[in-house]
């Protein structure tokens, strides 16, 4: 697996009441890449079939956004997006938990932490 198989989408989540719409972000790999035109000599454009990860939060000392993949979100992106609208830049998924230390039943020792831009978070 290449590390630019991997990538960055922000959209608005659900509207929660009095607090309008979410910005979501959400981090997935892509699985397929194909051009799409809406009809023959039209614009076409570039989609991406893309298997998105779940957000569990941030790691506490490192700040990095934590993932999973397993897609129960009720609130998760689509499976197919234009490349245009994902940021082009690369991402990590690193594991979580690559040394097992964590117990069997830990839903953490599923997790995987994003390294985006090898950015930490700001205080």
């Amino acid at each position: 697996m290449h590390a630019d198989c991997y990538v960055r989408l922000d959209f608005l989540g659900k509207k929660v009441p009095r607090a309008g719409a979410q910005i979501k972000t959400v981090y997935g790999q892509i699985k397929n890449l194909f051009i799409h035109s809406l009809y023959k000599g039209g614009p076409s454009h570039m989609v991406a079939d893309v298997d998105w990860y779940d957000n569990k939060g941030t790691h506490p000392l490192s700040g990095l956004p934590l993932v999973s993949k397993t897609n129960d979100d009720e609130d998760a992106y689509e499976k197919l997006t234009f490349m245009r609208e994902c940021y082009p830049r690369p991402l990590a998924i690193w594991p979580h938990d690559p040394l097992n230390k964590l117990m069997a039943d830990d839903p953490a020792r599923n997790y995987f932490r994003v390294i985006d831009r090898n950015e930490t978070s700001a205080a």
